[in-house]
C-alpha cells in the first residue's frame, strides 16, 4: 500500500479538489455536501447547479472492460 492521501474529485467532472481541506472545510466553502445516509458527495464550488450534482449521484457512470466487448 502507499502512503498517498486519498484525493476528492467533483461528482460531476472528475476535477481535483484540494486536498489540504478537511471534509467539514470543503462543506464550510460549499464544496461538500452529506446526504441522507451520512455519506459525502465532493463537487466544485458554483460550477454546477443542484440538480447536475444529483443527477451525477444518481447516475454513476457505467465503467467495463474492453475485453467483454463483442467485436462486429
Amino acid at each position: 500500500m502507499t502512503d498517498e492521501p486519498i484525493k476528492k474529485h467533483c461528482v460531476v467532472c472528475g476535477k481535483i479538489l484540494p486536498n489540504n481541506l478537511s471534509i467539514s472545510e470543503l462543506a464550510r466553502f460549499g464544496a461538500a455536501s452529506q446526504r441522507p445516509d451520512q455519506s459525502w458527495v465532493f463537487h466544485c464550488v458554483a460550477r454546477h447547479t443542484r440538480e447536475q450534482i444529483e443527477n451525477a449521484v444518481a447516475h454513476p457512470p457505467a465503467f467495463h472492460r474492453a475485453s467483454t466487448e463483442k467485436l462486429p
